[in-house]
């Protein structure tokens, strides 16, 4: 039986993922984590990722335990990785990947309407300056717009479609678990790259 089809991505990850790895072979991550990451925008941030959740969910059957995605790249130029950080070279079989462009994903995070073209876009913005609303987020702040937030929602779903001719520089991928027989590399930023080699198969990496 041939093996599945695999797709090279890149991610930064803290040491705490890595010593997941090493210890049980897999990383998820809590919501909690979100929540405390991104604070007073935690809000917004919980509309973004809960729809990203439920979509998933319908696209593939999600890990037990696993509440939010991992973000990852196609692009190593596009990681921020801080000091004391990771940055994990991995292989991943494709069916466990959700691909999109990274534009699309920062508007969801924006909670931005994506239009279906230019002309849809402009229809968009007039009907929502006739009510005298400058800003989507406001669909998302009070109860007032529920026919316009849906539209707004149901216009995100655009995003899994958007790999498709996506440049390389704008592909980002979601997994919902980290798994240690994906890894290909671990490269500590405080440390000279070209000093990790590659990690074969059933190989532990030097940390």
């Amino acid at each position: 039986m041939a093996s599945e089809q695999t797709i090279e991505l890149w991610s930064a990850q803290e040491r705490v993922v890595i010593d997941a790895l090493e210890r049980d072979g897999v990383s998820r991550v809590k919501m909690a984590y979100v929540e405390r990451k991104y604070a007073e925008s935690a809000w917004a941030f919980r509309e973004a990722y809960g729809f990203f959740h439920r979509e998933s969910a319908r696209m593939m059957e999600l890990p037990e335990g696993a509440e939010s995605a991992i973000w990852l790249y196609a692009d190593k130029s596009n990681l921020y990785a801080g000091p004391g950080s990771y940055v994990l070279k991995l292989a991943i079989p494709c069916s466990r990947v959700i691909l999109f462009d990274s534009r699309m994903w920062n508007a969801i995070l924006n909670l931005s309407y994506i239009p279906a073209d230019e002309a849809d876009a402009q229809r968009f913005r007039a009907e929502l300056e006739r009510m005298g609303i400058t800003d989507t987020r406001v669909l998302f702040e009070t109860p007032f717009y529920p026919l316009q937030k849906r539209r707004v929602q149901e216009s995100w779903k655009r995003l899994f479609s958007s790999a498709d001719g996506c440049p390389a520089c704008y592909l980002q991928a979601a997994v919902w678990e980290l798994r240690r027989s994906w890894v290909q590399e671990i490269i500590p930023v405080s440390e000279d790259p070209s000093q990790v080699r590659p990690v074969s198969s059933g190989e532990r990496p030097a940390v």
